[in-house]
């Protein structure tokens, strides 16, 4: 809420459901969330098509990953929306996930209201170069669903096989 409150020239498009759980209701983050979208920068779709969303983020300028890390989901997380930002060439401002932080090369990370205002300003201002988007787009082939599907069958082969042989 802040931060889109403090930098009314930009406008924030959060995409997809939210979630609820004890957490949310012990957070208060439902009142947060309420009064977010009541600023005029501020929009949000609940529900868009994977292939929409993929045309809307030609448009992106920056995109972010505001999780509240006080919810322990959040905070252990592995967030795949990262590896679809790299694939498009997004630049990304996240909160600090433990997960992600060894990207601390290709993604701004930022706590405070002022980390996140400077950090997306950057991203705004500054261009990535051609090395950086070859690297992010070999992260995001490299995290595919593909690769993931892959890597799983090949586990399971590998016990079947185990097991016929013992």
């Amino acid at each position: 809420y802040k931060i889109a409150k403090s930098m009314p020239e930009l406008t924030f498009v959060f995409y997809g459901p939210f979630y609820s759980g004890e957490e949310d209701s012990l957070l208060n983050t439902h009142k947060e969330r309420s009064k977010l979208f009541t600023l005029e920068n501020v929009k949000h779709v609940e529900f868009i098509s994977r292939e929409n969303l993929y045309q809307e983020m030609q448009y992106w300028d920056v995109a972010i990953i505001p999780y509240n890390l006080n919810i322990p989901l959040n905070y252990y997380c592995k967030p795949l929306k990262l590896y679809e930002y790299f694939y498009f060439g997004l630049p990304v401002v996240s909160c600090p996930i433990p997960s992600i932080l060894h990207y601390s090369d290709i993604v701004h990370f930022a706590n405070k209201k002022t980390e996140w205002k400077e950090a997306i300003n950057n991203c705004l201002s500054k261009k990535e170069t051609s090395s950086t988007l070859l690297y992010k787009n070999n992260e995001s082939l490299k995290n595919s669903w593909d690769k993931k599907i892959s890597f799983i069958l090949n586990k399971i082969d590998n016990l079947l096989s185990n097991q016929i042989h013992e």
